[in-house]
């Protein structure tokens, strides 16, 4: 279980560096550390809620356009709490943007105005439906309600492939490559391991605690945030007994 409030290790990629001292020979260093600034703060606002949460947080890693925070057991846990995790993200631009209105006279008109700009323009990115932004988790875990779990991860892959090419046309600019190949990257992994995910959810709920929302099935569905009862030969079973005989059946 982790301490909460523990020192989470941050890892910066090589290419950082670079753009730091890029920034920094090309006069935009200011600018560079206000988006990083506002980039860290979204990544700590997860980070500290899913140690409130007893996640396990691995560490946070930084590239020059972004950052993301690794949890181990993201996906594992109860909806409420995989939203909060999600959710915490976006909800620290407020904060954010009441700092900046705070700091107004200190900042200057002109850093006051790219602050603000860099703030709203990274929370509205983050919201975005595609994998692994947080408004692609908000959305897994709102369809998760409705969705057998298998469904909705496939759900998801499709909505993020769609929006990502939404996004491409509608910025039409090249400047963006390390944005798009990194997302185009993730959303590729994502296809592969996503089976990998509801697998490792079946197996974790084996053995954890039950949820007090249930839900009866005819079928062989999976819906995460119910405990499962399943019609099997004429008697009810309940998810433990399912995935511990065997008998569940790939939805695909």
């Amino acid at each position: 279980m982790n301490k909460p409030f523990k020192k989470i290790k941050i890892i910066v990629h090589a290419s950082t560096i670079v753009y730091f001292i890029a920034c920094l020979l090309t006069g935009w260093f200011k600018e560079s550390l206000i988006a990083f600034f506002i980039v860290l703060c979204h990544e700590y606002a997860h980070t500290l809620t899913a140690l409130a949460l007893n996640y396990h947080v691995k560490d946070i890693h930084l590239y020059p356009f972004g950052a993301f925070v690794d949890i181990e057991d993201y996906g594992l846990h109860h909806n409420w709490q995989d939203f909060m995790v999600a959710v915490s993200g976006p909800l620290s631009y407020f904060l954010l943007a009441y700092i900046g209105n705070v700091t107004r006279s200190h900042l200057g008109e002109h850093t006051y105005q790219y602050y603000m700009q860099i703030n709203t323009a990274v929370a509205l990115f983050n919201l975005l439906p595609i994998w692994p932004l947080d408004g692609s988790k908000i959305l897994l875990v709102g369809l998760s309600y409705c969705l057998d779990y298998l469904i909705a991860l496939k759900t998801i892959l499709v909505v993020s492939f769609m929006s990502f090419i939404a996004l491409v046309i509608y910025l039409d600019s090249s400047r963006y490559f390390l944005v798009y190949g990194y997302l185009l990257s993730q959303m590729i992994i994502f296809g592969k391991e996503f089976y990998f995910y509801y697998m490792r959810l079946l197996f974790f709920r084996e053995k954890s605690e039950s949820h007090k929302l249930v839900k009866f099935h005819n079928d062989y569905s999976f819906y995460k945030p119910y405990q499962n009862f399943y019609l099997h030969n004429e008697r009810i079973i309940d998810e433990k007994e399912f995935i511990n005989s065997k008998i569940f059946i790939d939805n695909e």
